[in-house]
């Protein structure tokens, strides 16, 4: 029951939870050892114990412990490192920092090693965030988290002690390129969201310069983002990532058909803000009505612009550019694909963020 309940959670959502069989990994043991003796001569029925011996003794020393270990002390900063010195409060002195990477693609990893002091440890637990963020002042990727992968609060930190932090930061395969970002840092209560603030007043650090370069390809912002009925999307294009209230955006977006799609779909272009304020949208078929997704051919490429006018009175903030499709005869909404074959959940796609300004 346990593995078929694991294969039907699987063929509905494609990822596979090991975890979910845990709670019978007791009565899979005992299976698997009746089994084994059950059908193998008696002279061999010790060699799974023999084998699985030294892992199980290694396993908590070679795996779990390291896994769980806190940042080692470090005597200094290494040369490498770019030095700062910053501190934040009374809490904790950032010496400086290592970036191995200055250019990165959208969809790949972004790693920052940050070099820490520790000062007064406090009895609060402060969170890291790790905000990479563009020339617009936009989020592009974030991490936040305890330090030391949470193996090390800052209510357990030793006054004095130095220690490399290392992340890892994921770029979204629809962030916006060419674009130019850096690294803001700092230390906040995650209860209360207050930030400690720095000897000048900031409540962040501002470092690195990145260049999130474009992925190779013959469209703008290439991406591969796949809908039911052979339809993906597959780039986009923006004249700004940032609006003053009751101006319009006007950006494009490129289709391709994986397949001859079997229905008439209309696309819908909405920018939405987190706490789901709608700033503008659009309804409408590809081109304008000029070309109809009845009418795709396989590989073709439709060039499909947009302009979606905001209101005056649009509260400023961050909105969120959402794409997707539906039939206009029913209003049934086309969902995403996983790898091209298995539908999600989703059925629109978050494409990129713009700000809103005040006119």
């Amino acid at each position: 029951m346990m593995f078929l309940g694991l294969l039907w959670y699987t063929w509905l959502i494609p990822s596979s939870q090991g975890r979910l069989i845990f709670p019978g990994i007791a009565a899979i043991a005992l299976f698997w050892a009746a089994g084994w003796v059950a059908v193998v001569p008696a002279r061999w029925s010790l060699l799974p114990g023999l084998l699985l011996a030294p892992l199980t003794l290694w396993v908590p020393y070679g795996v779990i412990r390291p896994a769980y270990s806190q940042p080692t002390a470090i005597p200094t900063v290494p040369s490498s490192a770019h030095t700062l010195g910053v501190k934040l409060g009374n809490v904790a002195t950032l010496l400086g920092y290592e970036l191995p990477n200055v250019t990165v693609y959208p969809g790949e990893e972004l790693p920052l090693t940050l070099y820490w002091q520790s000062e007064t440890p406090p009895s609060v637990d402060y969170s890291v965030f790790i905000h990479l963020v563009d020339e617009t002042d936009q989020i592009v990727a974030q991490r936040d988290l305890f330090p030391g992968l949470g193996n090390y609060p800052t209510s357990q930190w030793v006054a004095g002690k130095r220690f490399a932090d290392r992340y890892v930061l994921q770029i979204p395969n629809t962030a916006f390129a060419p674009s130019n970002a850096q690294f803001a840092v700092g230390l906040y209560n995650a209860k209360t969201g207050e930030r400690l603030l720095t000897a000048a007043g900031d409540d962040q650090i501002r470092l690195g310069q990145i260049q999130l370069q474009a992925r190779p390809g013959q469209l703008p912002n290439p991406q591969n983002i796949g809908f039911a009925d052979g339809i993906a999307l597959v780039g986009y294009d923006l004249t700004t990532r940032g609006i003053a209230a009751g101006e319009p955006l006007d950006f494009t977006l490129y289709w391709q058909a994986r397949q001859p799609p079997t229905q008439d779909y209309k696309v819908f272009v909405h920018l939405i803000s987190d706490d789901a304020h709608k700033a503008a949208q659009q309804d409408r078929r590809p081109q304008e009505g000029a070309a109809p997704t009845l009418g795709w051919t396989l590989g073709t490429t439709i060039v499909d612009r947009y302009q979606l006018q905001t209101d005056m009175n649009t509260p400023p903030g961050i909105y969120w550019l959402v794409v997707g499709l539906y039939r206009d005869d029913t209003g049934d909404l086309l969902p995403l694909l996983y790898n091209g074959s298995t539908p999600l959940q989703a059925d629109s796609i978050r494409l990129i963020s713009i700000r809103i300004t005040a006119d």
